[in-house]
């Protein structure tokens, strides 16, 4: 590819699958994505939990650009799941309380995600 930009990622796991996704849909790069293990995701993403995090977690004012970035990651991977016809479960999250400050906490969780714009939350309570 003549007059094109090169670029090598090292690690094709999650991050850098996800980097060389985005930069391949540009005309003007020739990208390559090398990986030291038989596949990808076999390195340090496949020892991970799995879970991509809805973005409630982040205080916005302690950590902003996380905040941000871990709510609109969550948007891109359901993005990207439709696009590449990812079979998936999205199971949701679920936190319970079983105490006064405990609901607090699922109060604060609630206005966190509210602020870090995560979507399709609510909160539950069930009558005793």
């Amino acid at each position: 590819m003549a007059g094109s930009i090169r670029v090598a990622i090292i690690g094709a796991g999650v991050v850098g699958a996800s980097i060389a996704r985005v930069l391949s849909k540009f005309e003007n790069f020739e990208v390559h994505l090398l990986e030291k293990e038989v596949d990808v995701g076999w390195g340090v993403s496949k020892a991970n939990t799995g879970i991509i995090h809805a973005g409630y977690d982040d205080e916005p004012e302690s950590y902003p650009v996380r905040a941000k970035l871990c709510a609109e990651g969550n948007r891109i991977w359901h993005k990207w799941v439709e696009e590449l016809d990812v079979p998936i479960r999205w199971r949701g999250s679920l936190v319970l309380a079983f105490n006064e400050e405990e609901i607090r906490i699922l109060e604060e969780l609630l206005d966190r995600g509210i602020r870090n714009v995560v979507q399709n939350r609510e909160l539950l309570k069930l009558k005793k």
